[in-house]
């Protein structure tokens, strides 16, 4: 099933275009040999009966020990290089599905969130910015930032950038992190591909959507 979306930047969901079903058995499956298909797009969407999966051995001990897997959510950040200002631009578009940290009395049924972002240069926090509040475990911030960068060469700097996802809490709670993206040269798979994106794009804006570490 290939399903086509656009993603609007400032809608608060993406729109459904259409959809394509592939029937596997139709397929011309060559070794290392790629096939090409023309198929019409349906306006309206198909539903799909999921189908269990059975339980492998790893599952079965995690779930026997009680250990599991712990998902955060993602954030979508838009990046920017402005070389003739010696600058970048951050913009926190959104997060969808954060995790949900354990309920302590005074907490809110639905939590607020906040992002505060690090720029760090050689190891060192050289600036520091934070979003305002939104509420919810899909938030939308839509908050731009400048930040300013060391004179030189970009790729030549030990750069990164750290957005911790902020939960507040209430009268008897503190504000906790429930998790970190870093994007930078010291990042890792998808946090260095947008930075190295970043730097090569110029001016024009790179977005990418990440998933939120411990």
């Amino acid at each position: 099933r290939f399903a086509v979306y656009v993603k609007e930047f400032h809608s608060f969901k993406d729109t459904f275009i259409g959809e394509v079903l592939f029937p596997c058995d139709q397929g011309d499956w060559k070794a290392d040999l790629p096939s090409n298909y023309t198929k019409e797009l349906m306006t309206t969407k198909t539903k799909l009966k999921k189908i269990k999966k059975k339980k492998s051995v790893v599952g079965d001990v995690l779930s026997s020990t009680g250990a599991q897997f712990k998902q955060l959510g993602q954030m979508f950040i838009l990046l920017q290089y402005q070389t003739l200002a010696n600058r970048i631009k951050v913009m926190v578009r959104k997060a969808e599905n954060l995790g949900k940290l354990t309920r302590m009395p005074g907490s809110p049924v639905v939590a607020d969130h906040y992002v505060t972002i690090h720029l760090y240069h050689n190891g060192e926090i050289i600036a520091t910015k934070e979003t305002k509040s939104a509420s919810g475990y899909n938030p939308v911030w839509n908050a731009p930032f400048l930040f300013d960068i060391p004179a030189g060469n970009i790729q030549e700097h030990q750069l990164s950038l750290e957005f911790i996802v902020m939960q507040k809490g209430r009268i008897y709670t503190r504000n906790c992190v429930l998790g970190r993206v870093l994007i930078g040269t010291n990042a890792s798979e998808v946090g260095l591909v947008h930075w190295k994106e970043m730097c090569n794009r110029g001016h024009v804006e790179s977005a990418r959507w990440h998933a939120i570490q411990p």
